[in-house]
């Protein structure tokens, strides 16, 4: 039967063994989450961008704007 000390030095190594497999996931998800940052953050830039564009338009042109 298992005692208290080997569940515990057991314990210690499933846990070694589970950190070391998923170290290259948590990188891989850490870039996968900054790249989609930058992403959305290029996006909403443009989105922005062509928003005031569009107003500019729509006054130079006399037109009334739709709803958002």
């Amino acid at each position: 039967m298992l005692t208290k000390d080997d569940l515990s030095a057991i314990r210690v190594i499933v846990q070694n063994e589970v950190q070391k497999e998923t170290k290259p996931i948590n990188k891989r998800l850490k870039k996968i989450e900054k790249d989609l940052s930058v992403t959305i953050t290029f996006f909403d830039d443009e989105h922005l961008h062509l928003v005031k564009r569009v107003d500019r338009i729509e006054n130079h042109v006399g037109l009334s704007p739709l709803p958002r």
